[in-house]
């Protein structure tokens, strides 16, 4: 994809708001969200058939993942993962504790 295209026509940024009743009363939590200003891009990894994909809380798809690496961390007690993402014609990475775990990437070359 060009740069050109990219500005042509960018991606909105979402903030996912997730809201659910228990016993009578509403719960509300953040869910993913995309904050192209600030380079970052926020949701959930999952597997769909054989692929990994960046999902909202509500189950809809982002964007699909790639699984870079995985290794011992946190003492050796915790495998952690490295993901990479292109959104927006950008790539994200970040890292995190696997799937159905939260993760916020952030935007290669974003400070």
């Amino acid at each position: 994809m060009s740069w050109k295209a990219v500005f042509e026509n960018p991606v909105e940024p979402f903030a996912e708001v997730g809201t659910f009743e228990h016993e009578g009363r509403s719960f509300s939590a953040g869910g993913a969200f995309y904050d192209p200003a600030r380079g970052l891009l926020m949701g959930y990894p999952k597997m769909v058939g054989d692929k990994y994909v960046l999902g909202k809380w509500n189950g809809e798809d982002i964007t699909p993942l790639k699984l870079v690496s995985k290794y011992k961390g946190g003492f050796g007690r915790v495998t952690m993962y490295s993901w990479r993402a292109h959104y927006d014609g950008r790539t994200f990475s970040g890292r995190n504790s696997g799937t159905n775990m939260a993760i916020t990437m952030r935007a290669k070359g974003h400070r």
